[in-house]
């Protein structure tokens, strides 16, 4: 009976073993310098991971990058009718000056947290602190490093990966996270556009330019936001994807109802996020003068734009299923 029971016992772990997530992708993604307006850096490692991957693809996609299209990727899959948007760049903080500091997007932290940059002399790092202005009800960012860094310099939280069986944490995880799902559907990806774009955190970009081109080219009306969901009393870890019906701007509900059905009829898990704040490249469809529909399906995260994000490994799973199918019915 005992020996009985240890063959089970190892199949079950062969089962969970082959279920796990590899996240060593994400890891190196959160891991890169990329704040909002100096995506360089991730831009590199996204045109050569996709370079060097693409040949193991289901598909091969035309690869669109640099030039006119900047610091966005566009991968254009057989004979697409949705596109897929997902923001490489990251909250962050710029050196000014007297050793002060001004924010990059809405970093939260607290006083006291490391951070990475590169200055004329390479890396740099730093520590940010907080003080109170009643006055003005803001805080003033100060910073302290060993030697002086370089005014304009930017700055991002100093990667800390922390993964267990069900969870990982770092900073950057998002927009990072939302990128990550989108490599992970391009392996099997046969017909769509996956779009990763830059400057999200700062409300810069060029959403409006990007969906004007697919409108035009592509005759695409349909998007699809692969960004976090901030979890909360009501959208928790370890429920399933998120599907939006607003956070500050409101999609059409005809188009997320239909993106809902779909994934009823999977049977995937799936929670749903009413906000009224926030923002993702929606905002750039919204101001295009393209009419897209558009509908943000994510995995929740907690403590969204600090150092400590937190992802549950099924939500993620669930949410990469759930884009597979909705690429494929949509």
């Amino acid at each position: 009976m005992k020996t009985k029971r240890r063959k089970s016992n190892k199949r079950k772990t062969r089962k969970v073993k082959k279920r796990a997530l590899n996240c060593n992708l994400l890891k190196k993604l959160t891991n890169i310098h990329a704040p909002s307006g100096e995506e360089d850096r991730i831009l590199s490692f996204l045109v050569k991971y996709i370079n060097t991957h693409k040949k193991k693809w289901k598909r091969q996609p035309k690869v669109l990058y640099g030039g006119k299209y900047r610091n966005n990727i566009i991968l254009v899959f057989g004979r697409p009718r949705v596109a897929l948007f997902s923001h490489i760049d990251s909250v962050g903080f710029m050196v000014t000056y007297d050793n002060k500091l001004t924010k990059i997007g809405g970093p939260k932290f607290k006083s006291g947290v490391k951070l990475t940059g590169y200055d004329h002399k390479g890396l740099v790092k730093a520590k940010a602190y907080t003080k109170s202005n009643k006055k003005r009800k803001n805080k003033k960012i100060t910073y302290t490093s060993s030697h002086p860094i370089d005014v304009g310099t930017n700055l991002t939280y100093t990667p800390n990966w922390r993964e267990t069986v069900s969870t990982v944490q770092n900073g950057s995880l998002d927009d990072r996270l939302g990128s990550f799902i989108a490599l992970k559907l391009a392996e099997t990806l046969e017909n769509g556009v996956l779009v990763f774009t830059e400057s999200e955190e700062t409300g810069g970009g060029d959403i409006e330019f990007i969906s004007n081109m697919l409108y035009k080219k592509y005759n695409i009306r349909r998007a699809l936001i692969s960004d976090i969901i901030p979890a909360s009393k009501h959208v928790k870890l370890g429920k399933g994807a998120v599907v939006s019906y607003r956070d500050q701007n409101i999609p059409r509900r005809v188009f997320v109802k239909e993106v809902e059905n779909i994934i009823k009829e999977t049977g995937y898990k799936y929670q749903i996020e009413v906000a009224d704040k926030g923002g993702t490249d929606a905002g750039g469809l919204i101001s295009s003068p393209t009419p897209f529909d558009w509908c943000q399906v994510a995995t929740p995260i907690l403590n969204y734009h600090s150092p400590n994000e937190k992802a549950n490994k099924l939500d993620i799973m669930e949410t990469i299923k759930i884009y597979r199918a909705l690429m494929r019915k949509l």
